[in-house]
């Protein structure tokens, strides 16, 4: 997938070749994913989004995955006071949270 936008130069990380800018054009841009996904849904373009954003409209054949083997890494932290370091209910959704993004996997 990748993001329609005003013309714009974005780096991406293909998962065997090295990297490779690519000039990306178009009459739409955004920086809020949530009205960049709603331009794809309507049949706006091709978008760049997290899996665990798209993956059920995936599933549903409402937006299809193009340029496959593109991607980009994201890193998801837990964040949370350490007073809260031995907390059972901050455990529990720390790993509920971990399996989740793990089902989200494109793999």
């Amino acid at each position: 997938m990748c993001r329609a936008g005003e013309a714009m130069q974005k780096s991406v990380q293909a998962k065997i070749r090295q990297q490779e800018s690519v000039r990306v054009s178009g009459p739409l841009s955004s920086n809020n994913g949530e009205i960049v996904l709603e331009w794809a849904l309507s049949g706006g373009g091709v978008l760049l989004r997290s899996m665990w954003d798209v993956k059920p409209m995936l599933g549903q054949g409402r937006l299809v995955q193009v340029l496959h083997e593109y991607t980009l890494s994201a890193n998801v932290w837990a964040v949370y006071p350490t007073r809260l370091s031995q907390s059972a209910k901050l455990r529990v959704c720390v790993e509920f949270l971990e399996e989740y993004f793990r089902e989200m996997s494109v793999e």
